[in-house]
This record gives structure tokens, C-alpha cells and sequence, in this order.
């Protein structure tokens, strides 16, 4: 697992990317790595809220474009079993252009930077300190200020106990309401390890 977390973008990239989300799953705040070092006031972290960013002109894009995709294909019944493609395509492609618009207003406009996005769920919200301290300073170029760093790191970790404890939560609920019978989802309460 190690591996994973130090020198994961060095190994899987040309290059570090220009814009890192760092995005969690039960949360409405997200952390922006902003390494764009050729813009002004770079390199940035900022905490964002989804609520300040995806309104409702988001909404009714999105809500356009499902309507579209519902109803205007030569292949009715091959554009349906697509449909869910479309639809996460097209809420990244959205999502994205808001939050770029927001964070990148003062660059180039036919500049368009490289994105990695750190999903928080998983083994990566399992990682300890250490992991997770290799992981974000491999993103940063070795010239940049420690405290800048730092203040990544903080807001991460908090963001990772937040998320740690919504995700105990919904197990907890989950299992209560697996007992109690109140659960749409079908449970395996043991399983026969010896079975191939």
C-alpha cells in the first residue's frame, strides 16, 4: 500500500498536476491544490464549499443535458443503457467547468490545466499520517513555502476524521437497520470461507 502513496503521481503522470481536488465522499467541503505556479498568488489551498459552488445554474445544466440525452437519440433503446455514462460524464464536465471558473477566473483563457482528483474513500481514507504526509508533499514542488504544506495537511486531516466518522455512522445505521429488517439491501450475515 505504501507504493501507492509515495510517488503515485510521478509514477502514473508525466508531470505533477496543475489542480489537485481532494474530494470526500459524505462531505460538503473539498480541498483545491492549486500548483499553477505561472498564475498569480500560486501555489494556493483552498477549502471549498459544494453548496457555494454547485447552485442552481449547475442544476439546470445538468437537468438540460439529461433531457437531451433522454430524448433526443437515433437509438432509442442503446441511448437508455447508456444513460448513466452520460449522465456521470456530464455532471464531471459540469462540476468541473463551475469550480474551474471559480478557481482558475485569472488564467489564460485557452489555457487549460491538469487535474487529479483524490478520491477519499477506501484504502486511501485508511492511510495513517505518514501516508498520507508523503502523498501531499509529493505533489508540491520542493521550493514551496513548509507552512503552506502545513496548512494542507491540517485542513486534510480534518477532512479525513470528518469523513472517517459520517462513514462509522452510515455502517452503524446500516446494520441497525439491517436487524431491525428496516433495510432495502440484501445483507450476508456469514459467509463460508472454505467455498472456491
Amino acid at each position: 500500500m505504501s507504493s501507492y502513496f509515495t510517488g503515485g503521481f510521478e509514477k502514473g503522470l508525466e508531470e505533477n498536476p496543475d489542480i489537485t481536488f481532494c474530494i470526500f465522499p459524505y462531505q460538503k467541503k473539498f480541498l483545491v491544490i492549486d500548483l499553477q505556479y505561472s498564475l498569480p498568488d500560486r501555489p494556493r489551498v483552498m477549502l471549498l464549499n459544494v453548496d457555494d459552488l454547485l447552485g442552481e445554474e449547475f442544476y439546470t445544466v445538468v437537468e438540460k443535458t439529461f433531457s437531451d440525452l433522454l430524448r433526443h437519440s437515433d437509438h432509442p433503446f442503446a441511448g437508455l443503457i447508456a444513460l448513466p455514462d452520460h449522465i456521470q460524464e456530464a455532471i464531471r464536465e459540469h462540476s468541473l467547468k463551475i469550480i474551474l471558473k471559480k478557481i482558475n477566473h485569472d488564467a489564460p483563457a485557452d489555457s487549460m490545466p491538469q487535474i487529479a482528483i483524490l478520491l477519499f474513500a477506501g484504502p486511501l481514507i485508511q492511510a495513517d499520517d505518514e501516508q498520507i504526509h508523503d502523498l501531499i508533499e509529493s505533489l508540491f514542488d520542493s521550493k514551496t513555502d513548509p507552512s503552506l504544506i502545513a496548512q494542507c495537511l491540517e485542513s486534510l486531516k480534518g477532512l479525513i476524521s470528518r469523513e472517517k466518522e459520517t462513514v462509522r455512522i452510515q455502517e452503524r445505521d446500516q446494520v441497525r437497520e439491517m436487524i431491525t429488517g428496516n433495510s432495502q439491501e440484501f445483507f450476508t450475515l456469514w459467509e463460508d470461507q472454505n467455498r472456491s
